[in-house]
């Protein structure tokens, strides 16, 4: 894990699931971040370097959330959006391709969910 990956879990208990271009790199392509809350799981961040986008990496690491959420009982991913954030519609439209339905929108923040 990285620092960044150590700061996040210590002060914010989120964790935190990786991409690489093959296994043996030890360079990540992207991150995610996501924490458990009873029968959901929250996935708030999900970063691919701009290089490795359109590979796969975002769907492969909301693939390995989902299967944590699972096995840990979660029945729900929750995902959200900032409509003010930069390329905030390319988040949607990856959230939606991905099965996300929208939930609500309060504030800043548009929020989405998937039954697992």
């Amino acid at each position: 894990m990285s620092l960044y990956g150590h700061y996040i879990k210590e002060r914010e208990a989120f964790e935190m699931v990786y991409s690489y271009k093959s296994k043996q790199d030890s360079n990540p392509t992207g991150f995610a971040t996501y924490k458990i809350m009873g029968n959901e799981c929250y996935i708030r961040d999900i970063y691919v370097d701009p290089l490795f986008r359109q590979s796969g990496a975002a769907k492969q690491m909301a693939d390995q959330i989902a299967d944590i959420a699972k096995h840990e009982g979660c029945m729900y991913l929750i995902g959200s959006v900032s409509p003010s954030a930069y390329n905030s519609h390319d988040s949607m439209i990856v959230l939606l391709h991905y099965g996300f339905k929208l939930l609500r929108c309060e504030f800043n923040l548009i929020y989405f969910v998937k039954e697992l």
